[in-house]
C-alpha cells in the first residue's frame, strides 16, 4: 500500500511549503509543525520535483505563446500587404499609408525577435538575414514614396499600384519585394 507524505496530508501544508522555499531548518520545521524531520526532508524532494515539473509546463505555455504571437505576427504582415494594395488600388493614400505603417511595425518586431536569436557564425546568421529583409522593406518603403510623390505631383500612370509580394527566394515570413505595375 503507498503511503501518502505526511507534510502534504498536513493542513499546514502551504505554509510548510513557503518555509522550505524560504530556507528555514528541516529541524525547525518539523519542531514547529509536529512532524518528524525525515518526513520534511522526504516533503523537500518531491516537492523540488513538482516545483520543476511546473516550471517546465510554463515554460512549455510560454513557448507556444509565443509561438502563437510570432504566427499572429506573419499573418498581419500578410494581411496589411493586401490591404495596403487594394487601399492603393483604390487611390486611398491616407490608408495605404496607414497600412504600410502596420506592415513595417509588424515587420520590424518580428525582425527583432529573429535577430536577437541564436547567433550563428556562419553566413546564415539570423542578423545579417535580417537585415536583408529590412533592406526589402526599405525598398518598398522608397517605392511607395515614389509613387506617392509623383501622384501628388500629377506625374502618375494611372492604375499604378505598388504590388507588394515575395520574391522567388523568399520563404513564407520572409520581407516583401517591392514592384510596380500598371492594370
Amino acid at each position: 500500500m503507498v503511503r501518502i507524505c505526511t507534510v502534504c496530508a498536513h493542513p499546514n501544508r502551504a505554509e510548510i511549503d513557503r518555509s522550505i522555499a524560504c530556507g528555514v531548518p528541516m529541524r525547525a520545521l518539523a519542531d514547529r509543525f509536529n512532524v518528524s524531520r525525515s518526513s520534511v526532508s522526504r516533503h523537500r524532494q518531491h516537492l523540488h520535483g513538482m516545483l520543476a515539473a511546473a516550471l517546465q509546463v510554463r515554460r512549455t505555455q510560454d513557448l507556444q505563446h509565443s509561438s502563437d504571437l510570432l504566427t499572429q505576427v506573419n499573418d498581419m504582415e500578410k494581411v496589411a500587404i493586401a490591404m495596403m494594395n487594394a487601399a492603393f488600388e483604390r487611390n486611398d493614400e491616407v490608408a495605404a499609408a496607414a497600412w504600410f505603417d502596420r506592415l513595417l511595425k509588424a515587420s520590424a518586431f518580428r525582425l527583432s525577435v529573429e535577430s536577437s536569436s541564436k547567433p550563428s557564425r556562419s553566413l546564415d546568421n539570423p542578423v545579417i538575414a535580417a537585415m536583408a529583409k529590412q533592406e526589402r522593406l526599405a525598398a518598398v518603403a522608397r517605392r511607395f514614396t515614389e509613387l506617392i510623390a509623383r501622384h501628388r505631383a500629377g506625374d502618375d500612370n494611372e492604375g499604378e499600384i505598388i504590388d507588394v509580394t515575395l520574391g522567388p527566394d523568399a520563404q513564407d515570413g520572409d520581407a516583401p519585394e517591392p514592384r510596380s505595375g500598371n492594370n
